[in-house]
């Protein structure tokens, strides 16, 4: 499959459970530079140590029921000293096809304890992606249980965290994290999509000179209110900031659904390109970065590009959270 990230032989099985990163192992990730080594910890007193512990046993303890409105398969890494840095804020690192979100995961631990970020990940068993209305079906469902999850992670992790997460998604994942920041504007503060094959334009029709024609979901918003439940949040929608990255080499048109191709192009770099273009046009903060000679898949500038995004649009505290 075109969006593996790490191949999988088979699917692994399900993760049933919340479960921190053990501590004992070292977690190297591939085509990641080597997490470096970490600083003498300065002391803790008693109570603190505590809350530490009763955290940490509440994540691997935690099961969520299958028919629960949250994700049932969720990867939870929490930074060191995470009682310290209260409120912390999420980022929520979405996969591709082929893996998984534990999988996944990995190549963010270093940065999230680096930057004190609480970091999640769930697993979504993605359906066709080359159909639009099996996608749009998906991105809408998992994108309710993500909000659903967020809104509930403070009492189940007993951590106090800030409001507006940030969301860093590969290939099918940045399609979510886009679709997921359109949806729920009140819950993203950034978005990093790498390489993703489709976008959701934020309007409601195409261009004067394009015919003005109609855009429905997943092409456009036009049937927003009726799709979500709720109205388009304009405004929060555009205090979002974008970071799009695509590999130059990454431009295989059967690579990606045919029917977006009058809206945003054939390629991944087109799409990309018109995503980046009809952001600006309703004034959001989206740059976009083509790397040379990289194909279908994250890269180490591509990883280092997108974590110095997340944290220098972090420092800037735009939504004051």
């Amino acid at each position: 499959d075109p969006e593996l990230l790490t191949p999988v032989k088979k699917p692994a099985p399900a993760i049933s459970e919340i479960r921190p990163t053990p501590t004992q192992v070292a977690l190297i990730p591939t085509k990641i530079s080597p997490r470096p080594p970490a600083s003498t910890p300065a002391p803790r007193d008693a109570s603190t140590e505590q809350e530490v512990r009763q955290a940490r046993t509440e994540i691997a303890r935690l099961a969520t029921p299958t028919s629960s409105p949250e994700i049932s398969d969720l990867y939870v890494h929490l930074p060191p000293d995470a009682t310290l840095k209260q409120p912390l804020r999420v980022v929520i690192a979405l996969h591709g096809v082929g893996t998984r979100g534990d999988v996944f995961a990995q190549s963010l631990i270093a940065d999230a304890d680096r930057n004190g970020w609480l970091l999640i990940a769930p697993t979504f068993p993605y359906r066709d992606h080359m159909n639009p209305r099996v996608l749009l079906e998906d991105d809408l469902q998992y994108s309710r249980l993500l909000y659903n999850t967020l809104v509930a992670l403070p009492r189940r992790v007993g951590f106090r965290l800030r409001q507006h997460a940030l969301l860093y998604g590969f290939s099918r994942g940045g399609q979510l994290a886009h679709r997921f920041a359109l949806f729920y504007p009140d819950r993203v503060e950034t978005v990093v999509t790498i390489s993703a094959g489709t976008y959701t334009l934020p309007t409601e029709k195409r261009s004067a000179e394009n015919g003005g024609q109609f855009l429905p979901l997943p092409y456009g918003i036009g049937d927003y209110a009726e799709k979500v439940d709720h109205t388009f949040d304009a405004k929060g929608f555009g205090k979002i900031s974008f970071w799009i990255a695509v590999g130059g080499s990454d431009d295989r048109m059967s690579d990606v659904p045919r029917q977006f191709d009058p809206y945003l192009g054939k390629t991944r770099i087109q799409r990309a390109e018109a995503f980046q273009n009809a952001l600006k046009e309703i004034g959001v903060d989206a740059r976009l970065v083509v790397f040379p000679n990289v194909g279908h898949e994250i890269s180490i500038e591509m990883h280092k590009g997108a974590i110095k995004f997340l944290r220098d649009d972090e420092l800037l505290d735009k939504l004051n959270d």
